[in-house]
């Protein structure tokens, strides 16, 4: 017994469907608007960047991560240091400060929000892999 296989015909390809969920690029950039938001109300009402910038960054990274495609998640995990050190290097540019300032900004206060943001991406993310249907 031979059975005959005929390859797909043109008109009948299975369409696919975009996953449900913010874009990557789009969660980051969300993530981006409020951290940098937050850490220029930092800037201007002090010195560097606190507490208002810690809790958005970790905040909205946690909303990406709730909100992007699964396929996605590697976006938001990775998107914390470097929104971070983005905003660092805008705030040495726009104030008095140096390198050092920078060095500061990013690794002083800037390193309790990173951990936190992409420990807590991660996890959930991870959550999101483990239930998917």
């Amino acid at each position: 017994m031979s059975t005959k296989v005929e390859p797909p015909r043109s008109g009948s390809r299975k369409r696919t469907t975009p996953s449900p969920g913010m874009a990557g690029p789009v969660a980051a950039l969300l993530v981006f608007v409020v951290s940098g938001i937050a850490g220029s109300i930092d800037v201007f009402t002090g010195p560097g960047l606190r507490l208002l910038f810690t809790i958005c960054l970790v905040v909205s990274t946690a909303v990406a991560a709730a909100l992007v495609r699964r396929g996605d998640l590697l976006w938001v995990v990775l998107a914390p240091p470097l929104i971070c050190l983005a905003l660092a290097m805008v705030n040495v540019l726009t104030t008095a400060h140096s390198a050092t300032g920078l060095t500061m900004d990013y690794l002083a206060h800037g390193f309790p929000a990173i951990a936190i943001a992409v420990g807590l991406a991660a996890l959930i993310g991870g959550i999101r892999l483990l239930n998917r249907k």
